[in-house]
């Protein structure tokens, strides 16, 4: 009869995989997973924490973009800074 494992290599990937399910991170797991309330509630919580972090970074990124801009036009680029002139008026009239 041919045998196709390693009986001793089984083992070791037995206890290999015995250590990983005992583990306590992997139980939490499996019982956050199996309570659907708790997911729902995990779920929640983590897409408004990522909603009010975007909202949070979109407006700093806006304040440093405009910030630049108002440098530009200090430049006195004639083309350039007319135009951007003209955008940070029409941002700071909506604004307001």
């Amino acid at each position: 009869m041919l045998v196709f494992f390693n009986k001793n290599r089984l083992e070791k990937k037995i206890d290999k995989l015995l250590k990983i399910f005992s583990r306590k991170e992997f139980v939490d797991f499996l019982e956050i997973m199996i309570d659907t309330k708790k997911i729902f509630w995990r779920s929640f919580i983590m897409g408004i924490a990522k909603g009010i972090g975007a909202a949070i970074g979109f407006s700093v990124l806006g304040a440093i973009i405009i910030y630049l801009l108002k440098g530009l036009v200090t430049l006195n680029i004639p083309i350039i800074g007319q135009l951007l002139s003209d955008i940070i008026k029409a941002t700071e009239e909506s604004m307001k």
